[in-house]
């Protein structure tokens, strides 16, 4: 630019200056945004290279924490926030043109995921794990007056930081995330950080052991929301329920209920199988109550105990609503056997996608059939058979022990839920939920183990009680017509969480009525539902009608597929 004839007065603004060729900014938009991912890659490259490094000593410790988490003297150059920044650059320009020049997010996520979150946290857990079976080595501090510090205390100290300083920038990593599959890492990153501060816990990190108990719970019910919130996001993985089923030990049932959910899920994963035997490991005894007794026969289908039958008759059993659901979930979970490897039935035969669509409960055919079954008064109105005569039925059509073991305990479940309900409409939601299971599984007659699991429950199913309930008119105002029965039994409730990511239900809603977030939210609230649903039985009317109608829905139409069902179809 040319130099102005007139001289400039001291007062005039510095923007109204001419500005001399070197000091514009001579590069755009774009040369900045791929010179800054470079360099941020380079910094990342740079620490990564000594994150690998094995921890033997308290010098290689300190060395890997610097580099994970932050330098003494400059904290922009760590690893964590050099992938943070890296991650705010591709979200701010992923709308420009040239964003396909820069690094790809998901290698990105995956990357700070496995190597710079994963990697050295393991390494330096497992460095202090090594420390602490020698509580006594001690290291000498510079001054010469100064007393000698165990190292066991440094590096719990060490672990201690690495944990929460990596949480907190993940979590302002959450915090300002605009793109959806950021949040979502990000929550990942936040449960398994939460869950390993509780691990970290139970190792004994802790250095007050009057807060133990209450820093424990609070990192344990941070891991259970950030979990939680994974599967609200990404229903269909298995491994939210993983971590769910681990944070809620001190919970059996609830522990199971989410192993047997991760079995069930449209993307299962292998290690399900060996959680679910390591929980069984631990059941070794149970309790004196009947529910400790159900855990424990659930443990002995688990470890496929073939020595006894833990039941012969009905129990008297006293749980909350949630925990009829769990264990409703559990038993769909004992019919495939837990996915042992030698199974009868697989859970990827059951999938959504394989089931016409005509006998999907939500197809408008259902209204017929539900129609006729309300006028027939006298459908499948014998009794059930004997425990013994069921166990017997099962052998001779060839089926396994383990499988009809778990049919036996499925049988003296139902009919225990439905004697109750007559009481508290409590066990509802383990009629509805295990119904529907049958009601899917039922439609698979070419499958020669199915064909036999047809027979068995056309003969040895409670219909009596089932038809009892189904058809009282104690919920309901007056007698509605098939057509809104089966409106009604499509509306949205509560119960739609406990089929969110199952592979079989045929209609399960994305998003459930209520407020709560995810699902932990709902079942944490145990006493609260129990005394709504003791109580106050008509406190949720449209709850209870909506249950009542769904499951009048699945037995017309599992009564409808077992009506047609010929014994000697594949004889």
């Amino acid at each position: 630019m040319s130099t102005p004839s007139r001289a400039q007065s001291p007062g005039t603004p510095m923007s109204m200056l001419p500005m001399p060729v070197a000091s514009r900014a001579p590069r755009s938009r774009r040369a900045r945004a791929l010179d800054t991912a470079a360099s941020l890659l380079a910094r990342l490259d740079q620490h990564e290279a000594a994150l690998y490094a094995p921890v033997t000593d308290m010098t290689s410790a300190k060395r890997l924490y610097y580099h994970q988490q932050q330098y003494v003297q400059e904290l922009t150059r760590s690893a964590m926030n050099a992938g943070a920044q890296l991650i705010e650059l591709l979200q701010r320009e992923a709308r420009q043109a040239h964003a396909r020049q820069l690094p790809q997010m998901h290698s990105i996520l995956l990357r700070l995921g496995s190597r710079t979150i994963d990697a050295p946290l393991t390494a330096l857990a497992a460095w202090r794990d090594n420390e602490a079976r020698h509580p006594h080595r001690a290291v000498r501090r510079a001054a010469p007056t100064d007393e000698p510090v165990h190292i066991r205390m440094m590096a719990d100290d060490m672990l201690d930081r690495a944990l929460t300083e990596t949480y907190a920038t993940v979590g302002a990593v959450w915090e300002c995330a605009t793109e959806l599959r950021v949040r979502r890492a990000c929550a990942k990153w936040l449960a398994h950080l939460a869950q390993r501060y509780v691990m970290a816990l139970d190792a004994g990190l802790s250095m007050h052991d009057s807060w133990w108990p209450l820093e424990r719970e609070a990192w344990r019910i941070t891991a259970a929301n950030w979990f939680s919130r994974t599967a609200l996001d990404e229903p269909e993985q298995a491994y939210a329920y993983l971590g769910l089923a681990a944070v809620h030990r001190a919970e059996p049932l609830a522990a199971l209920y989410f192993l047997c959910k991760s079995l069930q899920t449209v993307h299962p994963t292998p290690n399900a199988h060996e959680a679910l035997h390591a929980w069984a490991m631990e059941r070794t005894e149970g309790g004196t109550d009947p529910k400790s007794a159900v855990v424990q026969a659930l443990a002995q289908l688990i470890l496929r105990n073939e020595d006894e039958v833990p039941f012969n008759e009905p129990l008297a059993l006293d749980l909350l609503e949630t925990e009829w659901a769990e264990l409703g979930v559990c038993i769909t979970g004992a019919l495939l056997e837990f996915g042992h490897p030698h199974a009868t039935l697989e859970a990827r035969i059951l999938a959504a996608h394989g089931t016409p669509s005509h006998a999907r409960v939500d197809a408008s055919q259902c209204v017929q059939t539900l129609e006729t079954f309300l006028q027939d008064a006298q459908a499948f109105c014998t009794p059930p058979l004997a425990p013994c005569d069921v166990l017997r039925l099962c052998e001779a059509r060839g089926l396994s022990a383990p499988l009809c073991h778990a049919i036996h305990l499925y049988l003296l479940l139902l009919q225990t839920a439905l004697a109750e309900l007559a009481s508290t409409p409590a066990p509802g939601v383990f009629v509805m939920l295990t119904l529907s299971f049958l009601q899917v599984l039922t439609l698979r007659t070419h499958i020669p183990a199915v064909d036999a699991l047809c027979y068995v429950w056309k003969a040895a199913l409670p219909w009596d009680q089932l038809m009892t309930y189904v058809r009282r008119e104690a919920v309901l105002d007056g007698t509605p017509s098939a057509e809104a029965q089966w409106r009604l039994a499509l509306a949205h409730s509560p119960d739609d969480w406990y089929f969110r990511g199952l592979s079989w239900p045929t209609w399960a809603p994305a998003v459930s009525a209520l407020g709560s977030e995810c699902e932990t939210d709902m079942l944490a609230h145990r006493r609260a539902t129990a005394l709504r649903a003791r109580t106050r039985p008509d406190a949720t009317p449209t709850l209870m009608e909506g249950r009542h109608a769904r499951t009048t829905l699945v037995v017309a139409l599992l009564h409808a597929q077992l009506a047609n069902y010929d014994a000697s179809s594949l004889a």
